[in-house]
């Protein structure tokens, strides 16, 4: 049970709170914000404001680390989630964030247009991938075959 400091429009009021360790930790755990947590708990004690919590969190190191332990748990369990989904259910989505996000791929989907301004524009419309190579002998191939107009 702590004692803790709020306001009522402009009066100071000190009420008690007695945190719920395990509850705040589920809660975190599947993805609540600090406001939410704390919206949650105004019902049973309608001084707690989100201010007030959010103090409380900075404050209390027991309410501070379940807040923590939750958000780490949850994170743990969508990355379980998702590696079974990718990895065991072949799912391909799910395989391809995988993918872009931990091992840095790219699918090299994405083009960027490039237009010049004459009258022939449309015909002189060149595709240009949105990575260069990056080997100084392959950009100067690259660029060759951009301006000779080979694909």
């Amino acid at each position: 049970m702590m004692k803790v400091k709020g306001r009522n429009g402009g009066r100071k009021v000190y009420f008690d709170f007695k945190p719920h360790l395990k509850e705040i930790y589920e809660m975190a755990k599947r993805g609540c914000s600090i406001r939410m947590i704390a919206v949650h708990f105004r019902k049973d004690n309608p001084f707690l404001s989100h201010d007030i919590f959010q103090r409380l969190i900075r404050e209390e190191k027991e309410l501070r680390d379940a807040v923590e332990a939750g958000n780490e748990e949850g994170n743990i369990e969508i990355t379980y989630a998702l590696w079974d989904s990718a990895i065991m259910n072949r799912n391909m989505s799910a395989l391809l964030f995988l993918c872009r996000t931990r091992l840095n791929m790219d699918d090299g989907a994405r083009v960027n247009v490039n237009i010049s301004k004459s009258d022939d524009a449309f015909e002189k419309a060149k595709l240009i991938p949105s990575k260069f190579p990056s080997d100084p002998v392959e950009a100067s191939e690259f660029y060759q075959r951009l301006m000779l107009g080979d694909k």
